[in-house]
């Protein structure tokens, strides 16, 4: 008689038995506090804490309630500009554009400027000599490329009109 068979499926058994018992944990599971099982230790040591005392040069903390932003200030993100573009010699066949990205042209370009076509703010014909535009812009822009293009393909005419704050109201005119 052959006792093998029988030791390797009762090992088989046996092993198991020890996994399932180790993934369920030790049984302990359930019951009240005091049931007499031992509270677990970590392994890992406590986090020391960290001190940081602020040296007198130091402002102190500061609560969103003890803010106060000044009467006059606006909280608006963007400002009405009146845009009046002027050509005395303008053909009937002109265009304006308004472009408020912009970088300078490489050397032995055309134009001086380079628009982003991406930030057109308005394309219109200009019809007589002069176009006014409502122009709502964002707080943070500075400056705006205005093109004058006409009907033979040139390179256009451009000018840089620098924002104030004192002022909504620009003019340029292109002679």
């Amino acid at each position: 008689m052959n006792t093998m068979p029988i030791f390797k499926s009762s090992t088989l058994s046996i092993c198991i038995a020890a996994l399932l018992l180790t993934a369920c944990g030790s049984g302990g599971g359930g019951g009240s506090a005091d049931a007499g099982a031992a509270p677990s230790t970590s392994s890992t040591p406590a986090a020391t804490p960290v001190v940081v005392t602020q040296t007198s040069s130091e402002a102190a903390e500061v609560k969103t309630e003890d803010l106060v932003a000044p009467e006059d200030f606006d909280f608006a993100t963007q400002q009405t500009y009146s845009l009046t573009v002027t050509a005395p010699k303008a053909a009937t066949s002109q265009q304006v554009r308004v472009y408020h990205n912009y970088v300078p042209a490489p050397a032995g370009s055309d134009s001086a400027y380079l628009a982003d076509f991406q930030s057109l703010l308005a394309s219109t014909r200009l019809t007589g000599d002069s176009l006014t535009l409502d122009l709502a812009l964002s707080v943070t822009t500075q400056s705006l490329l205005v093109e004058l293009w006409d009907a033979t393909g040139a390179a256009p005419s451009q000018a840089i009109i620098t924002l104030r704050d004192d002022t909504r109201t620009l003019e340029w005119s292109f002679n």
